[in-house]
């Protein structure tokens, strides 16, 4: 006797998928219908090479965000104290190249990148790791604004 099965239900995903093939680009309302994050919808439809250039905090390396990811790249984590805290050292180091060519745009990636790390860490509950990424992105923060009027550039 053969046993009858209920038909598998499509995936989130795949629901995603198929809604935007259908002409569905609302990401706000499809989030809504799929009660699911609009970020979700957006990476999901990213990996499946639908939509290009969408970046958010959870965006994996393969899609840079700038021309300045690659300085940092591969090289901040949070699994643990010690991680975050080299990563923090890549950080400074890559931050202060960026401050002696006068580059902002460049200093502005690593703190985007710091709050990015603080961010992660935090919302994986790895208080002591995000702690590490918040106290450098705080100092950052609060230094006195020192030099930019000196931008070799005119303005």
């Amino acid at each position: 006797m053969a046993v009858l099965r209920e038909p598998k239900r499509p995936s989130k995903k795949q629901l995603i998928i198929e809604a935007w093939m259908n002409g569905k680009r609302d990401f706000w309302q499809l989030a809504e219908e799929l009660e699911t994050q609009p970020s979700y919808i957006a990476s999901t439809l990213q990996k499946n090479g639908l939509i290009k250039g969408y970046y958010d905090l959870y965006t994996t390396p393969e899609n840079p965000l700038n021309i300045y990811f690659p300085a940092l790249q591969g090289r901040m984590g949070f699994k643990d104290v010690a991680t975050a805290q080299y990563s923090v050292r890549v950080l400074d180091e890559v931050y202060r190249r960026f401050e002696e060519s006068h580059d902002r745009a460049g200093q502005h990636h690593c703190l985007v990148t710091a709050l990015t790390m603080y961010n992660r860490a935090r919302f994986s509950r790895k208080s002591a790791e995000a702690r590490v990424f918040k106290k450098w992105l705080l100092q950052h923060l609060t230094e006195e604004d020192q030099g930019f009027g000196t931008h070799p550039f005119p303005q």
